[in-house]
């Protein structure tokens, strides 16, 4: 794979310890009340005899929230990018609300490849420019969108053309392609930059997750060059394969069995159009992929699929229903962003989601997710 990042570290023996007279540790101990504490972040040391460090401007990109791998992707390709154009000054991603369940895999092997950093370490004060990645409306950041305030450049790039941004960025760049990492990629091409076989990677990922591997109605020859690309410049395709075509967890292959169970269809004008309701509980990560599947194994031209599940406990359990719409190829009568977006939700013609959260009292809200799907069918 790649080359693995040992840490290491020297100590000295015991036999080279040296006792601290009463003085000196008390001398210690005045010296270290003086050292001022700094905010999170990179520093410049001040020069000796001066008492503070001055904070370094950097540049940030957030992730959208629930990061999957084309919003990584694009995220780490854009830092490289910026830290190409801007030697001096340090880039950074950041993942404001978590990440997908198949994303946190990878990152628990390779993250220290990539300069990722928690956003509670970010001081706002110091950002430069602000990146945001596949998405262009705020609440798509969680707390991520409270660094909009103090940046002092904001760089917004979207593949979903058809949204409609709120964010008053100082560059909007909103493209029609299958993958926002395409567009990243296009930049690093155009300025020759050179990456790394675990960026190429990453890069390669984030492309092949958001276009189906080339198989998406959203696919353009934009994103099968900019794959070519990364697959010259290092991109490992054992890799790709492993984090692309992941098998369904124990939980993903119950819920799949219980849409087999549960899945009602009904025919409009020569289109089948299957929709399912599935107790799940609990919240479970990647339920985008069981519906894909049930899209895939059912002669379903249309699906939309819903989870239920409860969230909090006690007096604060609420009711909250996730839809996901799915449509295959050659269906143009449905657009599932549209349909979504009265819901808060949204993503792609073809492929979208929702979350709603129903009634406080999970008692009174039984039986409304049959209102809500026969409204959305």
């Amino acid at each position: 794979m790649w080359p693995q990042v040992v840490s290491s570290s020297s100590s000295s023996s015991s036999s080279r310890r040296t006792a601290e007279t009463p003085a000196a540790a008390a001398g210690q101990h005045e010296n270290r009340k003086k050292k001022k504490k700094l905010p999170p972040g990179p520093f410049v040391l001040a020069a000796e005899g001066q008492e503070s460090a001055v904070q370094e401007d950097i540049n940030v990109v957030l992730t959208h929230a629930i990061a999957d791998f084309d919003s990584l992707a694009a995220a780490v390709g854009l830092a490289k990018f910026w830290q190409h154009q801007h030697p001096g000054t340090e880039a950074f991603v950041c993942m404001p609300q978590g990440a997908h369940p198949s994303v946190e895999s990878f990152l628990a092997l390779h993250s220290v490849l990539f300069p990722i950093r928690s956003l509670a370490t970010i001081d706002p004060a110091h950002v430069n420019k602000l990146g945001m990645v596949d998405a262009s409306t705020k609440d798509r950041f969680g707390a991520g969108q409270g660094l909009l305030t103090s940046a002092k450049e904001v760089h917004v790039f979207d593949h979903h053309a058809m949204k409609v941004p709120d964010i008053n960025a100082t560059v909007l760049n909103l493209e029609d392609v299958g993958s926002v990492t395409t567009m990243v990629v296009e930049r690093l091409k155009g300025a020759d930059v050179a990456v790394t076989d675990a960026e190429a990677t990453l890069l390669a990922i984030g492309i092949h997750a958001d276009t189906g591997s080339m198989t998406y109605d959203c696919t353009t020859v934009r994103d099968v060059e900019a794959l070519a690309w990364v697959m010259r410049h290092g991109a490992r395709q054992p890799v790709i394969a492993e984090f692309c075509h992941q098998r369904l967890t124990s939980h993903q292959q119950h819920f799949l069995s219980e849409s087999f169970l549960r899945l009602e269809t009904t025919m409009y004008e020569g289109v089948n159009i299957g929709t399912v309701i599935v107790d799940c509980q609990e919240y479970v990560g990647g339920l985008a992929r069981v519906a894909q599947h049930v899209l895939e194994l059912t002669s379903c031209d249309v699906l939309v699929w819903g989870g239920l599940y409860v969230q909090g406990a006690g007096r604060k359990q609420t009711r909250r229903l996730v839809l996901i719409g799915r449509a295959r190829s050659g269906v143009n009568f449905v657009n599932f962003d549209e349909i979504f977006k009265p819901l808060g939700g949204g993503g792609h013609m073809k492929a979208a989601a929702a979350n709603i959260k129903f009634d406080e009292d999970p008692a009174l809200s039984v039986g409304a997710e049959v209102a809500v799907m026969a409204d959305v069918v």
